[in-house]
């Protein structure tokens, strides 16, 4: 729920959302087995009066890729369609006026795959346009 939750700060304003989806991040982490075959794992039910972990576990890649995504890093890959051309990147795209835009790091170099068969290499201007043609 965090991820999505944190998602909202791009459109909803009433609350603060990253900050909301920050506190159930540390309390996740709080929550996490700290030892034994379960280790870091995160439980699917935790009992606040006796302190202990039940239900299936969930994979701490979880939290791992909501931090992440938090701290405005990588935690997967975007995929969108434009202009009949379909683009995967390393970070967030926008369409603005039928332009694909990445959002990424300035000075940072990263891949581009353009319809599956061409890399573009781009130097990061922060926001940058790719010629999806």
């Amino acid at each position: 729920y965090a991820y999505a939750i944190a998602w909202l700060a791009a459109h909803d304003d009433t609350l603060d959302w990253k900050k909301l989806a920050r506190g159930i991040l540390n309390a996740g982490e709080q929550m996490q087995y700290p030892d034994g075959p379960l280790a870091g794992c995160l439980p699917d039910v935790f009992r606040l009066e006796s302190q202990e972990r039940a239900g299936p576990s969930i994979n701490p890649c979880a939290l791992v890729s909501l931090r992440l995504m938090l701290e405005g890093e990588l935690d997967s890959l975007a995929v969108t369609r434009v202009n009949d051309h379909l683009l995967v990147a390393p970070f967030p795209i926008e369409v603005r006026g039928r332009q694909p835009v990445v959002h990424a790091r300035r000075g940072l170099r990263y891949q581009v795959l353009l319809d599956g068969e061409r890399i573009l290499t781009v130097e990061s201007q922060g926001d940058d346009v790719i010629p999806a043609k």
